[in-house]
C-alpha cells in the first residue's frame, strides 16, 4: 500500500498580511488563523509578486489603494492592479478580494474608481464577501457576479487582540475621567469621517432632555480639515461632549470600550463596521442604523447586543438606548463563536483550495 503524497500547504501572498497591525489588527488576526491551520502567508509587495511562489493573491482594500490622490495618480495605480492581475495569472496563481467596500469613501474619483472596481470584481478568481446583505449590495451596484466563485465569510472579532473588559471605573481613571463614573457613556469610537455622521449624533446628543445624567466620548482622528473644524465647532459649548480627536494607540483601545455604556455609530452608509465588531468583542452593546450587513449582525449576536433604528437618528432614539443601559448588566457576555478566527480561518482555505482546483 503506498502512502499517498504529503498535502502542499497553501502560499497565500497577502495584500496586506501583517504590515498595518498597528493601525488595524484584523489582516494580522486573519493571517495568524490561516498560518495556524497550516497556510504558508507572505507579505505581499512587488518583490514578493514577482520571486516567490503563491497559490493565492488575497487582495483587501483595492479600492484604497487606486483612490490614493489626484486622477492621474488613480490611473497609474489602475494600471499597476492590472498588471498585478496579470503577473499572477501567468504564474498559475488565483487572484482573491475580499470586498470590504464597494467604493472608496469621501473620493471625488468615486465614480470612476467604481467602473474599474466593477471589471476588477470580474477579473478576480474569487470573491469573498463578510456578509449576505455585503454580497446583495455589492449585486445591486456591480451588476450579477459569478456566484460559483463568491464566499460568505464573517468578519472577525478582536479579542484576541486585548484583554478582558475593564471596569467601567477602571478605565475612566485610566483615561482621566473618574468624575464622570456616575453617568451614562455613549461611545463614538473610529476615524472621524463625513460618512459616519458624527454630526448627527452630537446634534441629537445636544437634545436630549437629561444631559447631564450622559456624557458622550468621541474617539478618534480626523483628516479632513474642513470636517475636523466642523466637528470641533459643534462641541466646543457643549460641555457633556468630550473630543478625543487623534490616533487611538492599541493599548488604549480597551480603556475606551471599558468606559463606554454603548458604542454609538450613526452611518450614512455602511457596507460592513470593524468598529461594531471591535466594540461587541468588548462585550459593549452597539446602536446602529438598520443598514448594510447590520441587520444580519443582529440576527447573529441577538437584540440586547445590536440595537438597529431606522432613518436619521434622534434624540428620542439615543434616550432609549440610554434607558436600556441603565437596566443593562455590564457583566452580560457577547457570544461571538461564530467570528471566531480558527472557524474563519477554516471556512477561507476550504474556499481557497476549492479556487485553486478550478
Amino acid at each position: 500500500m503506498t502512502t499517498p503524497p504529503p498535502v502542499k500547504p497553501l502560499h497565500i501572498l497577502a495584500w496586506p498580511a501583517y504590515s498595518n497591525k498597528m493601525h488595524n489588527p484584523y489582516n494580522f488576526l486573519l493571517c495568524s488563523a490561516l498560518e495556524s491551520s497550516g497556510c504558508k502567508v507572505i507579505e505581499f509587495s512587488y518583490k514578493t509578486l514577482l520571486r516567490e511562489s503563491f497559490d493565492i493573491l488575497h487582495y483587501h482594500w483595492p479600492d484604497s489603494f487606486v483612490a490614493g490622490g489626484s486622477l492621474p495618480k488613480t490611473i497609474r495605480r489602475m494600471m499597476i492592479l492590472i498588471a498585478i492581475l496579470i503577473i499572477t495569472r501567468l504564474k498559475g496563481a488565483r487572484s482573491v478580494w475580499t470586498v470590504h467596500n464597494l467604493m472608496p469613501h469621501d473620493n471625488p474619483n468615486s465614480k470612476f474608481i467604481l467602473s474599474f472596481l466593477k471589471l476588477f470584481a470580474r477579473a478576480c478568481d474569487g470573491l469573498i464577501f463578510l456578509s449576505n446583505s455585503s454580497l446583495k449590495e455589492c449585486e445591486a451596484v456591480y451588476g450579477t457576479l459569478n456566484h460559483s466563485k463568491i464566499a460568505i465569510i464573517p468578519h472577525g472579532h478582536y479579542r484576541d487582540m486585548y484583554p478582558s473588559r475593564l471596569t467601567k471605573e477602571s478605565a475612566l481613571s485610566q483615561l482621566g475621567l473618574g468624575e464622570y463614573a456616575h453617568k451614562t457613556i455613549l461611545l463614538f469610537f473610529g476615524k472621524i469621517r463625513s460618512y459616519k455622521n458624527v454630526e448627527a449624533l452630537i446634534n441629537s446628543f445636544q437634545e436630549l432632555k437629561c444631559p447631564n445624567d450622559v456624557l458622550l466620548l468621541i474617539a478618534g482622528s480626523a483628516e479632513n480639515p474642513t470636517y475636523k473644524e466642523k466637528i470641533h465647532n459643534l462641541v466646543q459649548d457643549s460641555p457633556s461632549i468630550l473630543l478625543h480627536e487623534k490616533f487611538i494607540p492599541d493599548e488604549d483601545i480597551p480603556l475606551f470600550f471599558g468606559a463606554a455604556d454603548v458604542a454609538v455609530l450613526p452611518y450614512k452608509h455602511i457596507l460592513n463596521s470593524g468598529s461594531a465588531i471591535l466594540s461587541l468583542g468588548f462585550d459593549c452593546p452597539v446602536l446602529v442604523p438598520s443598514i448594510g450587513s447590520m441587520p444580519e449582525l443582529q440576527e447573529d449576536v441577538g437584540t440586547d447586543a445590536v440595537h438597529l433604528y431606522d432613518g436619521e437618528l434622534s434624540p428620542e432614539k439615543l434616550e432609549d438606548m440610554i434607558s436600556y443601559c441603565t437596566k443593562r448588566s455590564r457583566d452580560q457576555p457577547i457570544s461571538l463563536e461564530r467570528y471566531d478566527w480558527p472557524v474563519i480561518a477554516n471556512q477561507l482555505v476550504s474556499f481557497f483550495t476549492l479556487l485553486n482546483k478550478k
